[in-house]
């Protein structure tokens, strides 16, 4: 039997509905759909193998479109022509432990709501917090005593402290510790640290 894999993190799926639950007939429209109808006979003949392998007609359905789309015909917009022979295996380079510097990119679900990242906190011209919060209404993060505070008296902002949001602790503290120095667009905020102190920062982010 075709091992399935797990599709539970899946975002969305292929509607289509097969004519038939013979295995050719699925095969050839999964081809068309699909491929354009430049599906290999060799490999329409693996995927029907691997569609009638399977339990029930739905699991068989799924494995059949996984196979499809992991084809070369369906990455290409040419015919598809098989030399017969094995691809050459590259072995990897080994490593030359030299010292390295490496960007990290931490991707997580969800996004972020920049307006509630960065928020007006002490304001002597007027009360912006107020005006955040009228704003905002029912997602404005409240109370204001919730928000981390930071000091901005040296930076020529309008006000003396803005408020990160509750969940920002490590954020907050790299600030205060003057490691961190600062936000971009209310979306960045600029670090300069140790690959070690990183590694914390997202290990306590995450927990957070």
């Amino acid at each position: 039997m075709c091992k399935e894999g797990d599709f539970g993190n899946a975002v969305a799926k292929l509607s289509y509905e097969p004519s038939s639950g013979d295995a050719d007939t699925i095969v050839s429209e999964l081809a068309t759909l699909l491929t354009s109808g430049r599906l290999s006979a060799a490999n329409k003949q693996v995927i029907k193998e691997a569609y009638s392998s399977m339990p029930d007609n739905a699991a068989a359905l799924r494995v059949a479109q996984q196979l499809i789309v992991s084809s070369p015909e369906f990455h290409t917009t040419n015919t598809v022509q098989m030399n017969g022979e094995s691809r050459t295996i590259l072995t990897s380079p080994e490593p030359s432990g030299v010292p390295y510097k490496a960007l990290i990119f931490v991707m997580l679900n969800g996004g972020a709501d920049s307006f509630n990242m960065l928020i007006p906190h002490t304001c002597a011209s007027k009360d912006l917090y107020k005006e955040y919060s009228n704003m905002r209404g029912s997602v404005a993060i409240s109370p204001k005593s919730s928000l981390l505070e930071i000091d901005a008296n040296a930076t020529g902002q309008v006000c003396e402290s803005f408020g990160m949001h509750p969940k920002l602790a490590a954020a907050h503290q790299l600030y205060n510790d003057g490691v961190c120095y600062g936000f971009v667009g209310n979306l960045f905020f600029l670090c300069c640290c140790e690959a070690s102190m990183l590694t914390r920062v997202i290990a306590s982010s995450i927990r957070t």
